[in-house]
């Protein structure tokens, strides 16, 4: 009887033990969970999908949840290789500026004219919704550029231009803002702000 007991109250601490390692020390491996900060840039707002273009328009068929910009002033410069660069009728254009303020997208850009004179117009768009409407830069007014030592949208041949462009932006278009720049290359890039004062450019993905 009194070792039936015995191995009775041995069964009972080791049966105790594993369960102490059960609840306390469970078996497999585990990693630190790391809560991320808020990134720099309000581009969380792009899309994650691969838009695909609307036949016949080169639109990408669907617009990315968006926000409101909060209000102040934002800016940056960019340097070689540029975010944004293109080539139309044998000029080239590169995107060397961004900024907002208030409702106004200012964008700033270097032209390099061709070997032959070219009268360069202004083509660049913004995109306000999905069905693809654009509205025209609110300064400068006019078709084309007008180049300093011409004085007509004729630029020199081989010179080289900076030029800015702004938009007066409608206040039911959200941000990230797409924009065109038209004409054969019809290249479409997004410009938000960030939050450390800045406008980022992206290039949206696009397939079809």
């Amino acid at each position: 009887m009194r070792n039936a007991l015995i191995l009775l109250w041995v069964a009972a601490a080791v049966l105790g033990i594993v369960a102490v390692i059960v609840v306390f020390y469970p078996s497999g491996s585990y990693q630190p969970v790391i809560v991320q900060g808020p990134g720099t840039t309000s581009f969380s707002n792009l899309p994650t999908s691969t838009p695909t273009s609307t036949p016949g328009t080169g639109l990408p068929s669907s617009t990315p949840t968006s926000t409101t910009p909060p209000p102040g002033t934002f800016a940056s410069t960019y340097s070689s290789p540029y975010p944004v660069s293109w080539t139309d009728a044998g000029v080239s254009y590169e995107v060397t500026a961004a900024g907002w303020n208030g409702n106004e997208l200012s964008i700033s850009l270097s032209i390099q004219m061709g070997t032959s004179p070219a009268c360069v117009p202004i083509d660049l768009r913004l995109i306000t919704d999905e069905s693809g409407d654009q509205v025209s830069p609110s300064s400068p007014a006019g078709p084309n550029f007008i180049f300093p030592d011409t004085q007509t949208c004729n630029g020199t041949p081989g010179a080289t231009y900076s030029e800015s462009l702004s938009f007066t932006v409608p206040s039911n278009v959200p941000s990230p803002f797409l924009l065109t720049t038209g004409g054969t290359a019809n290249t479409f890039f997004n410009l938000a702000t960030s939050t450390s004062g800045g406008v980022d450019i992206a290039l949206p993905s696009n397939s079809g």
